[in-house]
């Protein structure tokens, strides 16, 4: 049976944002990913559950990507200066939405799902998910 285009559809914009940084970073330059068979296949694997909660993000790049082993961890402290081959992916907070976006080294929003989340205006970066690719 087909996957339920709407469902994931609806459950991606108001739920994925992390996940679909982490498919940006996987193709950067096209992000050509479709997203709803990639939802369909990290919900298959187990990297991410049905809510858009991901469990396994370096997995998630590895597949979508050409790069051999991905890292990610979280870091609480803003001053972090990341290396050269370091991703950073900031979590903002408002209340109690959470919404990530992708920085850049000097940890400006360079891409941002929804375009201007309301999250990143009027929240505040709570932490980053740092991102290390090898190739």
């Amino acid at each position: 049976m087909d996957a339920p285009t709407q469902e994931y559809a609806l459950l991606l914009g108001k739920y994925g944002c992390y996940f679909s940084v982490l498919l940006k970073i996987a193709n950067p330059k096209t992000h050509a990913i479709n997203q709803i068979e990639a939802y369909d296949i990290a919900i298959k694997n187990k990297w991410m559950d049905s809510d858009c909660y991901v469990r396994e993000p370096g997995k998630i790049i590895e597949h979508f990507s050409n790069y051999k082993k991905v890292e990610v961890r979280k870091e609480f402290n803003l001053a972090y200066i990341p290396e050269e081959n370091e991703v950073l992916i900031g979590c903002f907070v408002l209340n109690k939405e959470t919404h990530f976006v992708l920085l850049d080294k000097n940890k400006k929003v360079l891409w941002d799902p929804l375009g201007i989340s309301n999250t990143v205006k009027n929240g505040k970066l709570e932490s980053y998910r740092i991102v290390k690719l090898v190739a």
